[in-house]
């Protein structure tokens, strides 16, 4: 007798036959699972008894292994044209369902955990085993399973309850490989290590998108528990100024890094509080002297140890976590100009030159630092300071400084006196002394200045480079040094100051050289046959790992320049890039100025074989973002990949190349982020982080609450000063005193700019706050370049500080005639014109130029002026304006309100720019729809599962024009006209909609709407005559949703094995070619949901509609298949999912063979399937006199073939199909109401009673439900697509929407206003 095996008691361990644990125990769980060597199923009727009968001794109902998904391996495989010739005529049909097997693959699989691995002895063998024969589902698919060989691992689906139920000869489909994890022993092999334990691309730590079911609040900061304080473990660097360099460039690097422009990429500007500055408060500066770079270099510049090198890493860098090291090579004159003032230049000069036009330390450096930490990258900077830095800034025919300096003339130049010339003049002395009459002095003074600290000064000045600056750094002599060696210094530096930790985890190397910096660069790796401190240099480079260069074009990449006998960038290509390891793989950047006069670059690309691609592409105008405007791989994917990259302006170079991220697509080292968590080994003890305000910080349905509280909480503040300034008379009156008046008004400034602040988010949240799940959208509206966010700041900073602007709100008044009619300006002036703000704030005693932001410095100085009681009383007040007794935020406008309310609208707009970029970040694609076994897949938050939504993604390769708007929204079910807005952005036309209503016709929706509803079609199967399978296009749908939809279709139609025969509707209303797409659309009372082409109609003729309460049992119910009627209606009856039967046409009778079978047979006597051009004679048939001839003329279409296939299971396909695309179903009653209860028999002409009904079945029951239909959790699953329960059926609607059918006019007009 067989051995029972139940599921999860069987050890493969003993079992040599087994061919993998994770394997059976995947297989479906109403399956035994059996493992004897006697095989057991038998064809035909007594194999399913037999296998009925040893399941019904553990299981309390049959287990169906019909249309379920099985796994299977591979034991033979038709290859050739004969074969699968020789299989065809194996087919038992005289009209195969099959038409030409030679577009099929077909193999023979034995299905997983059930006995026996070889194929019968011959056709006739009485005993059969799980082994069948199996042919692919899809046509013209055999490039889909070439991989399929002996020995694979493949999904089938049975036609019957065991491969010898066959169809035609064979046992079921191939479905497709199935990909099964690697065994821990592979996974422990070094080269598989990675992928598995440490993708290469991890899921983000937030949910990919907003949702309503966030819980917010505010983390209380101090506890009062009794328990230990909490432990926060986090990483901590060191932060201040270190280093034996000098104090003037550490305090002038410093301010730079306070005072910075806007940077480049996020456009940050610098804090106005310094505890938020990028400057030493937050993070870790080292200055000092290294000996491999720049050793006694005093030309033109301080007389110490040399150049000097500066090391910068930002409080946010985890050491735990993989670190960017990074390198910049300055530009001409770069390193600050800290010593411009000479020799004597002092701490307090450098401060003060930080704001010079110039400075790269202001102007690219400290922006890039800014956007590379708000871009959340985790790395170290090291700025060298190269041969050509700007020192002194000395030009060459500044002869006079040194004369003054050697003490050969006192005229002409004082001592600490900035240069002579302009700071950013070129060339300097640093780049190049070329004047004969120049260096003999310069010589003069070098060999004064190191005699008392060298007893020899001759031979380090023989040392010194005078010419040929441009090209000295690193190049391996005395002065120049070595970057193998100086790299080297640079780990010391941070292993010393950051710790082991830190150097360790540095696994990325990048550099950007920047112009003349690049030339430099080229330089190191130039051959010098004779001269062996270059071979040394060359090798000190070539030595290093370098994962990235970011080469950024000066224009003076031609041919001979520099001693170049080519090009400074083909000579760093022959002897860098095309000789350098293929791993790792080097990205090197290319970044020009867009359109150039001339073409710098062309020698390497002409070299290389891009010269077309280059001159083309290179004249285009920069379109501001990251993508490169061409890739060029000159020694294939192994090799180096050279991304061309432009800009608008030559300057912005630096601040592109800082901003620019690695492209991981096509590189195998990612961007070193820094992490949203890590375990950290040193615990501090501090206060508990406030999650929940980071998380609020984004754009959220409760932001409006949480601004409105704010504001709220503001007035109460704003109302106590008021009422004081309102009192001056009164002599208790705090603000009578000058320290407290000064104060207080100070903070009432400081409070009412907040007020303004809030108030201007919460109007701007209001127009936006609808699509913040809109990708797209959200990005149009923080870039458009007239009105977006980041444009509006811009304006606001021109308006601010715009002279003109200020003058228009506080124009020149007659002053007089105000005083003589108001009396409260204080004594007349004899001047009648007078700037207001200026008379009143300066007391007329001069008339001065204010702009906003001066005038706001102005209220904050001390020495303001105390408003008197004449000031503030009336109607019109000067200082604080007229509040209205209802609404506070109404009044007339003092002079506070006005400088204030500008000002807190511009950090109003700062404000959201920011919650923008962080909603934008929650909004990130998943990706291509190409999946990188490498990566981790994104989380989904469990209310995202619920709601089945999905963010619409595009692989970027193939998507088209009328796709990238549909990138980053999220496809989702919605219930009213405020969140299908949100999803789809069209504001209908209510007036010229009504008009159509009126005239009784469809209304064309771009009628005077101006729609922006973009639609498409998609491919589907459908059916054929003689159940072939039919290509068609669909009716149109919103765009976003076609891919969506058409990949659903395909799924549902594979798995199931049921194809419908056609969608009849998509969009409503929308007119092309002349053509108005069919049904009506508009009516008296509103829209339908169809306008929006979220909705498609299935199968119409078989799948009907009732509005009496009455259910409907369509095609999808599962109510037209003949032998599942047969085996299980009775049941089902008794279950209450049918409900009361009906007369039968096919027996004459009432009962339970009656009117479900008149659906699945046609024929009065004879019992045949029923036919497509036969569908109107059943009983649940969706016939009507209106609809008869276009449903006939679409079922004729597929004449003689079977409604409902034996293979076939359409309810399977609504779950699939649903589920995979998130449309919901027009399903009331089925499955969600229950007709009769277990005690209740068929009474007299099949009419029950309902008194002892239970509302829904108990799990048992459900679970006897699913086994029935052979799909588990049936019940819920049916539950879960259908729409919110109503009193109607319609089972060939689907869309995404679960309100009213009709969206009413006010609704829409409500959402308007």
């Amino acid at each position: 007798m067989s051995e029972l095996i139940k599921p999860g008691s069987f050890s493969i361990d003993d079992d040599p036959r087994s061919i993998d644990q994770s394997l059976i125990s995947s297989q479906t769980g109403d399956a035994a699972y059996y493992f004897n060597n006697s095989p057991r199923l038998q064809k035909g009727e007594i194999g399913k008894q037999l296998l009925q009968g040893v399941l019904g001794k553990d299981y309390t109902y049959e287990a169906i292994l019909k249309n379920k998904h099985l796994i299977a391996y591979v034991v033979k495989v038709l290859e050739d044209e004969e074969s699968i010739v020789a299989a065809a005529s194996l087919l038992t049909s005289a009209s195969p369902r099959i038409p030409d097997l030679t577009k099929r693959k077909i193999v023979f699989a034995h299905v997983l955990g059930f006995e026996g691995h070889s194929l019968p002895p011959n056709p006739d063998h009485p005993l059969a085993t799980m082994t069948g024969k199996y042919y692919s589902f899809e046509e013209d698919s055999s490039d889909k399973y070439n991989n399929v060989k002996v020995g694979s691992y493949v999904w089938v689906k049975l036609f019957g309850d065991n491969p010898a139920d066959q169809v035609d000869g064979f046992s079921g489909q191939l479905l497709g490989l199935f990909r099964r994890e690697d065994t821990l022993a592979n996974m422990v092999l070094e080269d598989r290590v990675k992928p598995k334990f440490d993708p290469e691309c991890k899921a983000n730590l937030m949910p990919i998108l907003d949702t309503k079911e966030l819980v917010r609040g505010d983390t209380y900061k101090n506890p009062q528990v009794g328990q230990p304080i909490i432990r926060k473990f986090k990483t901590k660097i060191k932060t201040g100024i270190y280093g034996n360099g000098s104090v003037q460039t550490k305090a002038h690097f410093n301010e730079s890094l306070r005072i910075h422009k806007k940077s480049y990429g996020y456009e940050t500007s610098p804090p106005l509080d310094i505890d938020f500055s990028l400057s030493s408060r937050n993070s870790f500066i080292w200055v000092g002297h290294l000996r491999s770079n720049g050793y006694l270099d005093i030309l033109d510049r301080p007389a110490d140890l040399g150049r000097e090198t500066i090391i910068y890493a930002p409080m946010t860098l985890n050491v735990f976590a993989p670190i960017e090291l990074k390198y910049y090579f300055h530009d001409a004159g770069g390193f600050g100009t800290a010593w411009i003032n000479g020799p004597t230049s002092t701490t307090d000069s450098a401060i003060a030159n930080a704001a010079d036009t110039g400075n790269d330390f202001t102007e690219k450096i400290a922006p890039g630092i800014a956007d590379m930490i708000r871009d959340k990258r985790n790395f170290i900077l090291v700025i060298p300071e190269m041969a050509f830095s700007r020192g002194f800034g000395t030009s060459t025919d500044a002869v006079d400084k040194y004369k003054i300096l050697t003490g050969e003339s006192t005229a002409g130049w004082t001592p600490g006196q900035r240069p002579l010339s302009d700071t950013t003049a070129f060339p300097t002395l640093r780049t190049s002394i070329e004047s004969t009459v120049v260096m003999p002095t310069v010589m003069k003074y070098l060999g004064s200045v190191l005699k008392p600290h060298v007893d020899d000064p001759q031979t380090i000045l023989q040392k010194t480079h005078l010419r040929e600056r441009e090209t000295v750094t690193f190049d391996g002599s005395y002065s120049g040094g070595n970057f193998g060696d100086f790299n080297a210094d640079v780990l010391s530096v941070i292993t010393q100051y950051l710790g082991r930790t830190a150097s360790d985890n540095i696994n990325y190397t990048s550099i950007v050289a920047d112009g003349l910096g690049a030339i430099s660069m080229a330089s190191i790796v130039k051959t010098y046959p004779t001269y062996a401190p270059a071979a040394a240099a060359q090798s000190g480079f070539k030595g290093l790992s370098i994962n990235r260069i970011d080469y950024i074009e000066n224009g003076q990449n031609v041919e001979g320049s520099f001693n170049f006998s080519e090009s400074p960038l083909l000579t760093f290509y022959k002897e860098y890039i095309s000789t350098r390891p293929p791993v790792p793989r080097l990205e090197f950047n290319y970044i020009a100025l867009a359109n150039p006069p001339n073409l710098p670059g062309k020698r390497m690309f002409d070299e290389i074989g891009y010269s077309a691609e280059f001159q083309s592409n290179i004249k285009k105008p920069a379109s501001g973002d990251q993508d490169p405007i061409f890739i060029a791989e000159p020694l294939g994917t192994g090799g180096p990949l050279i991304n061309v990259h432009t800009v608008s302006e030559a300057k912005k170079g630096a601040g592109y190349s800082f901003y620019l991220r690695t492209n991981t697509d096509s590189m195998l080292v990612p961007q070193q982020m820094t992490p949203n968590s890590t375990l950290i080994n040193l615990p501090s003890q501090d206060s508990v982080p406030n999650h929940a305000k980071i998380i609020s910080e984004r754009l959220s349905d409760g932001v409006l609450e949480e601004y409105a509280k704010k504001k709220k909480d503001l007035e109460s503040n704003l109302q106590a000063y008021e009422a004081n300034i309102n009192n001056m008379a009164d002599s208790r009156n705090p603000l009578r005193e000058t320290d407290k008046y000064n104060s207080l008004t100070n903070n009432y400034l400081d409070e009412r700019i907040e007020y303004h602040k809030y108030e201007e988010l919460i109007r701007q949240e209001i127009q936006i706050k609808r699509y913040k799940r809109n990708r797209a959208r959200m990005q149009l509206i923080l870039n458009d370049p007239t009105n977006g966010i980041k444009n509006q700041i811009e304006e606001k900073n021109k308006f601010l500080n715009s002279e003109d602007e200020f003058k228009k709100v506080f124009p020149e008044a007659n002053v007089s005639g105000i005083i003589d009619t108001v009396s409260f300006l204080g004594t007349d002036d004899q001047r009648q014109f007078f700037n207001v703000f200026s008379y009143v704030m300066d007391k007329g005693d001069e008339e001065k130029i204010y702009t906003f932001n001066k005038a706001f410095t102005r209220l904050k100085r001390p020495d303001k002026p105390i408003p008197t009681a004449e000031q503030q009383s009336g109607d019109f007040k000067v200082f604080v304006g007229q509040r209205s007794a209802d609404n506070y935020s109404i009044g007339k406008p003092g002079i506070f309100d006005i400088i204030c309310r500008e000002i807190g609208l511009k950090e109003a707009l700062i404000t959201l720019k920011g919650t923008i970029e962080k909603t934008l970040e929650s909004l990130e694609p998943l990706g291509n729809a190409e999946i990188d076994e490498k990566c981790e897949p994104p989380p989904l938050t469990l209310g995202f599962l619920r709601r089945n939504e999905s963010p619409i993604v595009f692989n970027r390769a193939g998507r088209r024009i009328n796709e990238i708007s549909c990138e980053g929204k999220t496809i989702r079910v919605v219930s009213n006209y405020r969140d299908l807005k949100e999803m789809i952005e069209w504001d209908p036309n209510i007036t010229a909609l009504k008009a159509a209503v009126a005239g009784k016709k469809s209304a064309e929706l771009d009628s005077g709407a101006g729609s922006s509803i973009q639609v498409k079609h998609f491919k589907y199967k459908s059916r054929g005559p003689n159940n072939s399978i039919k290509f068609r296009n669909s009716p149109n749908v919103w765009t976003c949703i076609s891919k969506k939809l058409e990949d659903a279709w395909e799924a549902a139609c594979n798995i199931s094995g049921y194809i419908p025969f056609r969608i009849f509707n998509g969009i409503k209303g929308y007119k092309k070619d002349n053509e108005m797409s069919p049904g009506t659309n508009i009516y008296h009372n509103g829209m339908e949901v169809g306008n929006w082409g979220l909705t498609l109609t299935i199968d119409n003729p078989i799948a009907g509609y009732k509005g009496n309460g009455d259910p409907v049992y369509s095609v999808f119910t599962n109510t037209w298949s003949g032998k599942f009627l047969e085996a299980h209606q009775d049941e089902l009856y008794e279950l209450g999912i049918l409900s009361d039967l009906t007369f039968s046409s096919l027996d004459g009778t009432f009962g339970i063979s009656g009117r479900y079978m008149d659906n699945a047979y046609e024929g009065f006597f004879a019992r045949e399937k029923r036919r497509a051009q036969n569908w109107k004679e059943a009983t649940d048939s969706a016939f009507n006199s209106k609809t008869e001839q276009s449903y006939n003329n679409i079922m004729k279409s597929a004449r003689n073939s079977q409604i409902v296939p034996d293979n076939a299971d359409p309810l399977l396909w609504v779950l699939t199909f649903c589920e995979r695309s998130g449309m919901k179903w027009g399903n009331s009653f089925f499955m969600r109401k229950r007709h009769r209860g277990p005690r209740e028999g068929i009474q007299w002409l099949g009419i029950a009673n309902r008194a002892e009904t239970p509302i829904s079945w108990s799990l048992a029951e459900q679970k006897r439900i699913s086994a029935i239909y052979g799909i588990e959790d049936v019940v819920a699953r049916v539950n879960a697509i259908s729409f919110p329960q109503t009193t109607y059926d319609a089972h060939m609607h689907f869309q995404y929407y679960s309100g009213s059918p009709i969206i009413t006019w006010e609704e829409i007009k409500s959402q308007q206003e």
